[in-house]
């Protein structure tokens, strides 16, 4: 199992003509529970052997997760160095951070579908 957390920072910058973002990080934390099985003597092999299947699988999924949430983070700073507005700071940090908030949404949805997608697979392991 892994929990996402997303830290976006970022300042913004009066112009001429409006105001732009300046100096966006995304900073990320991710912790990742893998499952742990400490297996006795007397345990038939094909038992151990299920288990080290099983629990290759869940590192191998596990790290799929990990890479989305860093395409995220990535995505999400791109998006917020890009940013800029016309009509001045304020209603740009609103729109940033309800940009912010949307791609947090679509990472879930694409953490959720990437879950779904491997259920089959997950349940021909157990």
């Amino acid at each position: 199992m892994s929990v996402v957390n997303f830290y976006p920072r970022f300042e913004t910058v009066p112009q001429n003509l409006g105001c732009r973002i300046t100096g966006a990080e995304v900073g990320l934390h991710v912790v990742v529970t893998e499952p742990h099985w400490q297996a006795s003597r007397s345990v038939p092999r094909a038992v151990s052997g299920q288990w080290r299947r099983f629990s290759s699988y869940v590192r191998q999924h596990e790290r799929v997760h990990v890479r989305i949430a860093k395409s995220y983070a990535a995505k999400m700073t791109r998006m917020l160095n890009a940013m800029r507005s016309d009509t001045g700071c304020a209603q740009l940090r609103r729109k940033a951070n309800a940009a912010i908030a949307s791609l947090k949404r679509q990472h879930l949805e694409r953490q959720k579908a990437y879950d779904f997608r491997e259920k089959k697979r997950i349940k021909n392991l157990i």
